[in-house]
């Protein structure tokens, strides 16, 4: 895994998976996931957009079939920073 550290992105789209944040800043970007494996560690996001593709995208289309989630997951919003400071999915 790439490991990136306290880098600032500005406006970038940014897949997320098979990386290593650690004290990055996010600023009005566009987040990938694709159900890879990712560590982020006291990473701060603003004004960042979630886009879920593949696996991950799988996995939100079955959770929603099963009403673990709400259909329409843009209502969905994190508190700043909540659980931002160690994140490891396998």
């Amino acid at each position: 895994m790439a490991v990136f550290s306290n880098q600032t992105l500005v406006r970038e789209r940014v897949i997320i998976d098979e990386n290593v944040y650690d004290g990055c800043t996010f600023e009005k970007c566009q987040i990938v996931y694709r159900g890879g494996q990712v560590q982020l560690a006291a990473v701060k996001m603003t004004d960042c957009i979630w886009v879920f593709e593949g696996c991950a995208l799988n996995t939100i289309k079955l959770l929603q079939s099963i009403s673990l989630l709400p259909a329409d997951i843009s209502t969905l919003r994190a508190l700043p920073n909540a659980g931002m400071d160690k994140l490891s999915l396998p």
